[in-house]
């Protein structure tokens, strides 16, 4: 049989048995679906973001930490956590406030009630007995009663400052004071609301309820030494060498002296307004797309939903029909230190909402619409949802494994 007889024969079997010809053209490839390697992997009923290498975990009730590489670190066995911060986490085991390292090793043994995030060196904590000694249980502030007592710790756990007994810190030291009330005599002014006489956003501090005190705001350092004596209003924290006060209920601008100086700033509860920096969300007609810092549109308005961009992604929501109410389980930390973990959540009303990705400062979709909540992210993994588990994924959308 000749070459061209076995190569019109070879032909024919390739068509009779479907096998390419190998000198016809080929038909490009039909795109790749993107994997969904998250959904079967997700385990967490809540997270927190990555800090100080090490991420906050929870199932159930019971709390955990993982690290970068997936590795749980510390056993979800503690009653309470919080994430790091400054290289300590507060713990709460047997009812008691203590931290962490982040080798998962107690740093300062669990003996307060009540205790705060480190912040510059420092972390406030609370205490109660005429020898400031015992600890008590933080349940609210009340300012008449003599056996509350507030402290200032070091990384040390040594006690640095002692507060008078009803005063009331500040949950941490910024830009090295320290925000505190104090209950001093004074008179109600006639006539006036003073929630209506705080700026938006703001609330008059707890009142005791003796009319004839007022509650008034000063700073100190962390030993103890009275910078500004208690004056003002509201005392917000001093950042960068100014704080936002509030002298006679109208706003102020001061520096470390108690001077008044003018800033571009709003007065508020925790810090003083910072123009935003990159690219910032906007909104028009319900879509969202991204400015610069001159107002000037860079990515067109496309999304349901926009977030700030992290460490060069932005999470964007795409394919929303209708917007209803959900309850993330995501740990939100509010500047008083208390925290709310939201769980339960009526996933059965996410089908009218759409899904979320992540966007590259060009607009271009770098991970694809697919979880049900995106947060930004931080040391190079997000937090993600899908259904009511949370997960991680690092830049290319590929999930964090879990080993035990």
């Amino acid at each position: 049989m000749k070459w061209s007889q076995l190569g019109r024969l070879g032909i024919l079997l390739c068509l009779l048995t479907g096998l390419p010809v190998i000198y016809s053209s080929f038909t490009p490839p039909r795109p790749m679906k993107f994997p969904d390697p998250v959904l079967p992997k997700l385990r967490f009923d809540a997270v927190s973001d990555f800090s100080c290498g090490l991420a906050l975990v929870q199932n159930g009730n019971r709390s955990g930490f993982i690290d970068r590489n997936g590795k749980l670190v510390v056993a979800l066995h503690l009653e309470r956590a919080y994430p790091f911060r400054e290289g300590f986490s507060r713990v709460v085991i047997n009812g008691k406030y203590g931290y962490l390292d982040t080798t998962g090793r107690t740093a300062i043994p669990p003996q307060f009630d009540w205790a705060g995030d480190f912040h510059e060196g420092y972390a406030v904590v609370g205490f109660s007995g005429n020898d400031g000694s015992k600890p008590f249980f933080y349940v609210g502030f009340d300012r008449g009663n003599d056996q509350v007592r507030y402290a200032v710790i070091d990384g040390s756990g040594k006690v640095t400052a002692r507060l008078l007994p009803g005063d009331k810190p500040d949950a941490q030291v910024s830009d090295g004071l320290l925000s505190f009330s104090r209950c001093v005599p004074g008179k109600k002014q006639p006539g006036k609301d003073r929630n209506a006489m705080f700026p938006q956003g703001m609330e008059y501090p707890h009142n005791p309820q003796s009319p004839g005190y007022e509650v008034l705001y000063g700073y100190m350092n962390p030993y103890g030494k009275i910078v500004l004596k208690a004056q003002y209003n509201m005392g917000a924290r001093f950042s960068k060498g100014l704080a936002s006060v509030l002298v006679n209920f109208e706003p102020k601008t001061i520096d470390k002296t108690g001077k008044s100086v003018t800033h571009r700033a709003e007065p508020g509860p925790n810090r003083l307004l910072d123009l935003p920096k990159g690219l910032t969300p906007v909104s028009l007609n319900n879509k969202y797309g991204y400015s610069d810092i001159s107002g000037k549109l860079v990515i067109p308005y496309q999304f349901d939903d926009a977030a700030r961009f992290s460490e060069g992604l932005g999470a964007v929501e795409l394919g929303r029909r209708q917007w209803k109410g959900v309850n993330w389980a995501f740990f939100e930390f509010w500047n008083d230190n208390r925290c709310s973990c939201q769980t339960g959540s009526p996933w059965e009303e996410r089908s009218a909402l759409g899904k979320y990705g992540y966007i590259d400062t060009a607009g271009r979709m770098v991970i694809p619409t697919q979880f049900d909540v995106a947060r930004p992210f931080h040391e190079g993994f997000a937090a993600v949802a899908v259904g009511d588990k949370w997960h991680f994924i690092d830049k290319t959308g590929r999930p964090l494994t879990i080993r035990p």
